[in-house]
């Protein structure tokens, strides 16, 4: 009856610390996204606003066509120049991204329970950033109605990526997708037909 007891009782032991490892390794997964996403923005906010600063004038980039008595008859883009400054926002925020890799974090125990007071007790759990891959980024463009006759457009930068990121006895791959407004132009006039083209 004993062995049986302290077999049940093992049993017991391995099955709690089980599900209590595996409850910390889902809570630090989260935290460790959060942590490494909000770096990301961090750096790329930087970069982003260092490119802006620099180069702060995409108005040139849209053409408004009109036709003898004013009306606007079509709005195009000049893509020579957004892929050329997707171009050089992608290099700079692929290396502003990469000064992730080899990175590391270290984030209490107790931060995994949840409670404030626990938050920063107990040993460290060491995180490593070991590669960024798929770093991609593109310009995109939207048109939206803001008053009467009024159109505001819109170049937007995404980007996208993914971060692998080491914890003890795990890995995870953490992606990247982020929107950032890089200008906005309000167009006056009635819009009846709006299309894009290439220059």
């Amino acid at each position: 009856k004993l062995s049986y007891f302290l077999i049940a009782v093992i049993i017991l032991i391995l099955t709690v610390t089980a599900m209590v490892l595996y409850f910390v390794n889902i809570k630090l997964e989260v935290i460790v996204t959060d942590d490494t996403r909000q770096k990301a923005s961090e750096l790329i906010y930087k970069e982003l606003n260092d490119y802006l600063s620099e180069n702060n004038d995409f108005e040139p980039l849209i053409h408004i066509s009109y036709d003898e008595n004013g009306n606007i008859v079509g709005i195009t883009t000049d893509s020579a120049k957004i892929n050329l400054i997707n171009n050089e926002l992608g290099e700079r925020l692929s290396g502003a991204l990469n000064k992730i890799k080899n990175d590391k974090a270290s984030f209490p125990i107790g931060i995994v329970s949840g409670i404030d007071f626990l938050s920063g007790m107990g040993f460290d759990i060491d995180v490593s950033y070991h590669s960024i891959s798929n770093i991609n980024t593109d310009i995109v463009s939207s048109f939206d109605e803001c008053g009467i006759n009024q159109t505001k457009h819109s170049l937007y930068l995404v980007i996208s990526a993914e971060i692998n990121a080491i914890m003890p006895g795990n890995d995870i791959n953490i992606s990247i997708d982020q929107r950032f407004l890089l200008s906005e132009t309000v167009i006056v006039g009635k819009i009846p037909y709006v299309y894009l083209n290439n220059d």
